[in-house]
């Protein structure tokens, strides 16, 4: 019995015929976690964003 110690071309590579959804899942996984994280920064600055004009416009006042 011998064993295959040099990988060919087609094993080297990332998303070959046997690896492809593995490799293409943990992918779609990544960008799915950065799209989630995307969101809740936008909401988390949306709702600061909101509280610091409600705290701003009682108290300036313009004078003409």
């Amino acid at each position: 019995m011998s064993v295959k110690v040099i990988a060919t071309a087609a094993d080297r590579r990332l998303l070959d015929e046997s690896r492809g959804t593995r490799a293409m899942t943990w992918i779609m996984a990544i960008m799915l976690f950065l799209t989630v994280l995307a969101a809740a920064l936008g909401l988390g600055t949306l709702g600061a964003a909101a509280l610091l004009d409600r705290q701003l416009a009682g108290r300036l006042t313009v004078q003409i």
